[in-house]
C-alpha cells in the first residue's frame, strides 16, 4: 500500500528515484490538502449560516443559486483550460491532471 508508485510521483512532480525532502512534501502535499479541508469547512459553515438566517424558501433558493454559481466557476475554468483557451501550459497541465 505504501510503496512508491510512478503515478504518485508524477502527480506530485517528483522525479523518479529522487526524494526532495520535507519542504517538498509540505509544499506539494500538506498545504494543498489543508486548503481543501479549509475550503470544505468554509462551504459547510456558510451553508449552515445561510440555512439558519433565511426567513423564506424563496430567499433560501436564491442564496443556494448564488452559491452554486460561485462553485461552478471552478469547473468552467478547468473546462476552458482543458480546451486550450488559456494557452499551451495550462492545457497540458489540465490534460495531465485528467489522465491521473
Amino acid at each position: 500500500v505504501l510503496r512508491p508508485s510512478h503515478e504518485w510521483q508524477k502527480t506530485i512532480g517528483e522525479e523518479e528515484g529522487v526524494h526532495l525532502g520535507l519542504r517538498f512534501w509540505f509544499q506539494r502535499i500538506c498545504i494543498p490538502n489543508f486548503l481543501k479541508l479549509f475550503q470544505a469547512t468554509a462551504i459547510l459553515v456558510s451553508t449552515f449560516i445561510i440555512i439558519v438566517r433565511t426567513t423564506t424558501v424563496l430567499d433560501l433558493l436564491k442564496d443556494y443559486s448564488a452559491l452554486y454559481v460561485i462553485t461552478a466557476i471552478d469547473n468552467s475554468f478547468f473546462y476552458m483550460a482543458e480546451n486550450n483557451f488559456f494557452g499551451t501550459y495550462l492545457y497540458l497541465k489540465a490534460k495531465s491532471s485528467k489522465e491521473i
